[in-house]
């Protein structure tokens, strides 16, 4: 619908209220949140609306930053410096991986840093200073039939990515998720 939903959470059970919506581009696909900051990536709008979240949890509008078939998004960690973002190919631009700069007000700065990929990054994960991307071989514009894992090195000063080792090949097409380990190790 073009919209983010807010939700109350219940201290004491874990309960969910809802709170009401707020306009986003169309549609939302990933999200991610840092601090009192709300980033929303919109593939179909083809832009990162960036909220703020009040005291009471309301959001606010900070900004819209235009960025061509977002997929994915991630924070560096805590607090956020980076933003990156995956980017399947749109217009003129193949698939990639941006870095965004994260300004004080949490709002992005006016270029990214972007490196090409093999394909349009399904799900991304930071954990001791890398970067890790799964591509989907049924995300477009893959170029094989099977799912793999990428490792990117994060300048920290920067938010410079540096491609690490060869991908790992994990296999047929259909994988959705992945997570890292709080150490990087597995």
């Amino acid at each position: 619908s073009g919209a983010i939903a807010q939700y109350s959470i219940e201290p004491s059970n874990g309960a969910l209220a809802r709170r009401g919506t707020i306009a986003a581009g169309g549609p939302p696909h990933s999200m991610a949140a840092a601090g009192s900051t709300v980033y929303v990536a919109n593939r179909g709008s083809g832009n990162i609306n960036v909220y703020s979240i009040g005291a009471a949890g309301n959001l606010g509008n900070v900004q819209t930053v235009a960025v061509n078939g977002v997929n994915s998004l991630q924070l560096d960690g805590t607090p956020a410096k980076f933003l990156f973002t995956g980017n399947r190919a749109a217009g003129g631009t193949g698939p990639q991986v941006c870095t965004h700069t994260i300004q004080a007000n949490g709002s992005l700065g006016a270029t990214p840093a972007c490196v090409a990929v093999s394909g349009a990054p399904l799900r991304m994960q930071v954990s001791g200073g890398v970067l890790y991307l799964l591509f989907n071989a049924t995300v477009p514009p893959s170029t094989s039939n099977t799912n793999w894992l990428s490792a990117w090195s994060i300048n920290p000063a920067t938010g410079a990515l540096t491609h690490r080792g060869a991908d790992l090949d994990i296999g047929a097409a259909g994988t959705g998720g992945m997570a890292v380990s709080s150490d990087g190790q597995t």
